[in-house]
């Protein structure tokens, strides 16, 4: 972010990874030991995404022959590094330790992947609809795989089916998790 560049700054707010990220900070800015309802689906939201987020640049963005323990990875720039990797797994910890579990019902996932949805919305919205005049208009996509004259129609749309369904899966992942979770306290931690 650039103090004297609002164009760069809004094109940076096209990226779904900067806002995931500010989405997982605002959560941990409203965290409260006794959380209600309403912030337990927004903190399963923002970590879905944030997780989608890992997801999607490990295995499309970076080679996708490149392990999580290869040393291209460590030569990406830090700032790729924190907002791809450190933020999701600090964030999922955080989850783990503090965020009170058996909450999540198993309709959530579907909920949570309206996120990417309306992301892609508005992105499409940015590009195709806002002038070209205002600061909140896109000129280029900020994805490869969302750049329908590049992709294509139908190689497009394969792409968001694709998204969508890796969106529902990180979902339904963080269920299983959870449910794991509650198991092994259960096993280990009983009174």
């Amino acid at each position: 972010f650039s103090v004297n560049d609002a164009s760069h700054n809004y094109y940076m707010l096209s990226y779904f990874t900067i806002i995931s990220n500010l989405f997982c900070f605002i959560m941990i800015l409203f965290y409260r030991h006794h959380t209600n309802r309403t912030y337990i689906f927004l903190y399963g939201m923002s970590l879905s995404g944030i997780i989608f987020t890992f997801f999607i640049y490990h295995f499309v963005m970076v080679e996708p022959t490149c392990s999580i323990l290869s040393i291209h990875l460590y030569e990406r720039p830090l700032c790729d590094l924190f907002a791809h990797y450190i933020i999701p797994l600090l964030y999922l910890i955080f989850w783990i330790l503090f965020i009170p579990k058996n909450t999540y019902p198993l309709y959530y996932p579907i909920l949570w992947t309206f996120y990417p949805a309306i992301y892609l919305l508005i992105t499409l919205y940015r590009i195709f609809i806002v002038s070209a005049q205002s600061p909140l208009h896109l000129t280029s996509f900020p994805y490869f795989f969302l750049d329908i004259h590049q992709q294509g129609y139908l190689k497009f749309t394969n792409y968001i089916i694709a998204l969508l369904f890796i969106s529902l899966a990180t979902g339904y992942l963080l269920i299983v998790l959870e449910r794991l979770i509650i198991l092994f306290c259960s096993l280990f931690y009983k009174e």
